[in-house]
């Protein structure tokens, strides 16, 4: 039997609200201006990226290119992108401060109160799911899983497993890449497969950590699935 379209549209409104779900105990760890600060200093990270590779691409190709300058600006940019880094980790660093300050009694605060945010905030998502029939919930789930995995796919295809390889120890190896290219004067040729690895190495990190909700709404789905099987549960009217 094949689920209803009703019930489908319903099953896809609750599985965009679990999968959008903010943590609301997380988010309050940094107040409002930090919050806004961290936000600035990210925009501000990518911003320099594409500055420095306009002054590399220029100091590389550009005709009669001003040397001395292009070395210059691509220096500045480097001391930009390192300010910019020890800002933004600093900014964490304090948001953090103030939420051990709040919990230093408790040990593992910060895991404790994500569980107890989780176990509140998904105990009543677990209700509504078992509102619908087995066939609807299998199905829900095995297309969930389908187009995350699709996406994890994707960017595995691109990258590899960006889990296991580390954002950290790919751009080092990136660096060294830049430098051994730089000392021999290679062409853009092997220049282009490097600058786009590094912006597929960023879109990776952002995808892989935005996977830690739907990896979660998967076990909620599988759980309420089990025991729909179980106990045999039937469609309310």
């Amino acid at each position: 039997m094949a689920p209803r379209n009703e019930e489908l549209a319903a099953l896809y409104e609750l599985l965009e609200e679990m999968t959008l779900a903010e943590d609301k105990h997380f988010s309050s760890l940094s107040s409002e201006w930090l919050n806004k600060i961290e936000n600035w200093l990210m925009i501000s990270f990518l911003i320099t990226i594409l500055v420095f590779l306009c002054f590399a691409a220029w100091y590389r190709y550009g005709p009669d290119a001003p040397v001395v300058q292009m070395i210059g600006a691509m220096q500045v940019s480097n001391w930009v992108l390192l300010l910019i880094a020890l800002l933004y980790f600093g900014t964490l660093s304090i948001g953090f401060y103030q939420f051990f300050r709040q919990h230093r009694r408790k040990s593992s605060a910060l895991i404790l109160k994500r569980l107890e945010s989780d176990l509140l905030g998904d105990a009543q998502f677990l209700g509504r799911l078992a509102e619908f029939d087995k066939i609807t919930l299998e199905y829900g789930l095995l297309q969930y899983k389908h187009r995350w995995s699709t996406v994890d796919g994707r960017v595995s295809l691109l990258v590899g497993d960006i889990r296991k390889i580390g954002i950290f120890p790919a751009f080092a190896a990136a660096a060294i890449s830049v430098t051994i290219l730089a000392k021999q004067d290679s062409s853009f040729m092997l220049w282009a497969p490097l600058i786009l690895a590094c912006c597929f190495y960023l879109i990776a990190f952002y995808a892989t950590g935005r996977r830690e909700r739907p990896d979660q709404v998967i076990a909620l789905l599988e759980l309420v699935t089990r025991h729909a099987k179980q106990h045999d549960l039937t469609v309310k009217p």
